[in-house]
C-alpha cells in the first residue's frame, strides 16, 4: 500500500523518482570517472603530437582537453558531493554543487577561448607550416576519444546542468579535432600557413558560445528564475481555475538544480470550499502538469463582507 503526504497525495512516484535519480547520479559519476582518465592519457598525446609538428591548432585542442579534465574534475566532485543526506541546514540537499560546478566550467572555458584566440592572432604573422602526418593522426585519435565520451553522457546531459557542462565541453573538443583535421588536409594540400591559427580562432569562437550557454543557464539557477520552458502566467491561471480559489498571491517558482523545481504560493479559499480537497488538488495540479515535487502551499480563507444590520 503506497504512503500518502499531509495533504493525502500518494507519494510513491516521487519516491520512484528519487531512487531512479540517485542510480543515475551512480551511473553519471562513473562515467565521468571513466572520460576524465581517457582525457587526461590523451591531452599528454596532443601536447608531445602538437609540439612535435608545430601545429597551433593541436596545441589548442590539447589546452582545450586540459579545461575538460578540470571540469571533470570538479564534476566529479560535485557530483560526490551532491549525493550527501539533505539536513536541517541544508534541507534540499546538496544539488546547487552542481549548479557551482557548472558556472566555474563556463568561466574557465571562457578564459581558454579567449587565451587561445589571443595565440591564434600572433601565429599568423609566421610562415612555418606544421607537419600535417603527425597532426592528423593525433587529432583523429582525439577525435574518437571525444566521441566515446559523448556517448557516456548523451543520456544525462538534459536532465543534469553538472553533466551537460562536461558534455559540452567534449562536444567543444569534439568539434575542435575535427577542425584540426580539416585544417591538417586543407595545409597539406595548399601549403597556407594561415589555415592553422584560423581553425584555431574559429575553435576559440566555437568554445565561447557554449561557455556562455552554460554560464547563462547556471546563473538562471543560482538567481532563482522560473525555469526554461517554465510558464508561471499559465501556472496562476490554472490554481486560480480550481473550484474553491478565490485568489492567488505570493507565487514563485524557481530550480534548485537541473530537473529539481520548487514552488510556493499563497492561496485564498472561498469560505464554503473543503480546504482539505483544494490543497490536494493544488499538489495534484503542480505534480501532473507542471512537474512540481517541492512545493509550499499557504491556504487562506477569504472574508466573508460584512453585513450592516
Amino acid at each position: 500500500m503506497s504512503e500518502r503526504s499531509p495533504c493525502g497525495l500518494d507519494t510513491s512516484s516521487c519516491m520512484v523518482q528519487g531512487i531512479h535519480a540517485h542510480c543515475a547520479k551512480e551511473a553519471g559519476t562513473t562515467r565521468l570517472a571513466i572520460i576524465l582518465a581517457l582525457t587526461l592519457c590523451y591531452m599528454l598525446v596532443e601536447v608531445v603530437g602538437g609540439w612535435v609538428s608545430g601545429s597551433l591548432s593541436l596545441l589548442a585542442d590539447a589546452s582545450h582537453m586540459l579545461s575538460d579534465s578540470l571540469v571533470l574534475i570538479l564534476s566529479l566532485v560535485a557530483s560526490c558531493i551532491t549525493r550527501r543526506t539533505p539536513n536541517l541546514r541544508y534541507s534540499f540537499g546538496y544539488h546547487r554543487c552542481e549548479v557551482l560546478a557548472a558556472f566555474v566550467s563556463g568561466l574557465l572555458l571562457l578564459s581558454l577561448a579567449g587565451s587561445i584566440f589571443m595565440h591564434a592572432l600572433q601565429r599568423f604573422s609566421a610562415a612555418a607550416l606544421p607537419e600535417t602526418n603527425i597532426m592528423l593522426s593525433v587529432a583523429s585519435g582525439g577525435l574518437l576519444v571525444n566521441s566515446i565520451g559523448l556517448i557516456l553522457l548523451h543520456s544525462g546531459r538534459t536532465k543534469n546542468l553538472n553533466l551537460r557542462a562536461a558534455w559540452l565541453h567534449l562536444l567543444g573538443d569534439m568539434l575542435g579535432s575535427v577542425m584540426v583535421l580539416l585544417s591538417g588536409v586543407v595545409v597539406s594540400i595548399t601549403h597556407w600557413h594561415w589555415v592553422d591559427p584560423l581553425a584555431s580562432i574559429l575553435l576559440s569562437l566555437l568554445v565561447a558560445f557554449y561557455s556562455i550557454l552554460l554560464v547563462r543557464d547556471a546563473l538562471n539557477v543560482l538567481m532563482e528564475s522560473a525555469p526554461r520552458g517554465m510558464n508561471v502566467q499559465a501556472l496562476h491561471q490554472q490554481l486560480l481555475g480550481l473550484p474553491g480559489t478565490a485568489a492567488i498571491h505570493q507565487l514563485h517558482v524557481w530550480s534548485i538544480s537541473r530537473g529539481i523545481v520548487a514552488a510556493s504560493a499563497h492561496v485564498v479559499a472561498q469560505p464554503s470550499c473543503d480546504r482539505q480537497s483544494l490543497l490536494r488538488q493544488i499538489h495534484q495540479l503542480l505534480k501532473e502538469r507542471f512537474d512540481i515535487c517541492h512545493a509550499t502551499v499557504q491556504l487562506e480563507v477569504e472574508q466573508e463582507p460584512l453585513v450592516n444590520s
